[in-house]
């Protein structure tokens, strides 16, 4: 089912987690799975399957109720990602983080994560910073671990003006390389725009450069390719296959845009109702399926191999 059973740098074992306030009830239920450096992860399943709270549980944004997520380094040994480093999962806005004002208890009852910016002036971020025996702090883990699609700046700021504010909080942050993905997006001439003022995909590429920039070695990216013209999409699968073949960084896509990425990922993940239902390489599940295309293993469901 996997290229190299001892190859994975990110695994989940049983995770659990329960969303239960005013406005929804959801779980996720048991799930395990694990991810490859190098190698490209769509995780799929319809709206309000648990895609999205399942990357926020892999990129630790949110404390599981049950489970844990185990990073593997070079060495081969596993590292914990520690309950410590969960010890305030309350959310803060890029703003708040600015101004160090609080959220009201009503906007913190969604659920929401806290965004990378925020974690770094948490009063409670102390232990975050703190190695355990055979676990890792969250602060080590976003250092190789990074994620697209949660508020990563402040969006009055013109995109250099975030860069240098934000680009502290990640020691492998290349200022260069940011600079040099930029160019390579086109959009370095918007550098001095401030963020809010640029288009939809404008925003998406300089998120993702700043990502890359950060030199993960792992990323997590929440419906990158939405509400982007088919030449931007384009630039940006480009980009992924880049960073998984020429790169080694793994990466863990959702997308409804699923014929965009169908012929370039890996490994396909199907989520349902909270639960994974369906995951393997695309091989596998396309022989399940009978099928070349990710959107009939959506459409589908779960089937058992003939």
């Amino acid at each position: 089912m996997f290229r190299n059973e001892e190859n994975y740098m990110i695994e989940a074992k049983n995770l659990s987690y329960e969303i239960k306030n005013k406005k929804k009830k959801f779980c996720i239920k048991n799930v395990s799975l694990k991810l490859e450096p190098g190698a490209i992860t769509c995780l799929l399943g319809h709206n309000g399957a648990g895609k999205t709270t399942l990357m926020e549980l892999l990129y630790g944004a949110i404390k599981p109720s049950d489970g844990e997520i185990l990073y593997f380094a070079e060495s081969k040994s596993s590292e914990k990602l520690s309950d410590e480093a969960h010890a305030d999962d309350r959310p803060l806005s890029g703003e708040a983080y600015a101004d160090d004002r609080q959220l009201s208890d009503e906007a913190r009852a969604d659920d929401r994560p806290l965004s990378d910016e925020s974690r770094a002036e948490n009063p409670n971020n102390a232990i975050f910073r703190r190695n355990f025996s055979k676990c890792i702090g969250l602060a080590e883990y976003h250092a190789r671990v990074a994620y697209v699609g949660m508020p990563w700046c402040i969006k009055t700021l013109s995109i250099r003006e975030n860069v240098e504010f934000f680009s502290p909080l990640y020691p492998n942050f290349d200022e260069n390389l940011f600079y040099e993905m930029m160019e390579k997006f086109g959009v370095s001439e918007e550098l001095n725009q401030v963020y809010m003022a640029l288009s939809k995909g404008q925003q998406v590429k300089s998120e993702i450069a700043f990502a890359i920039a950060r030199n993960p070695e792992y990323i997590i990216m929440d419906e990158p390719l939405a509400n982007l013209d088919p030449v931007v999409k384009t630039e940006i699968v480009n980009v992924f296959i880049e960073l998984a073949r020429n790169r080694g960084i793994g990466l863990c896509i959702s997308t409804h845009l699923v014929e965009e990425v169908s012929d370039i990922v890996d490994y396909v993940a199907l989520i349902e109702n909270g639960e994974l239902v369906e995951y393997g390489d695309r091989e596998t599940v396309f022989e399940k399926h009978e099928t070349t295309r990710l959107r009939d293993v959506v459409s589908r469901g779960p089937r058992e191999l003939v």
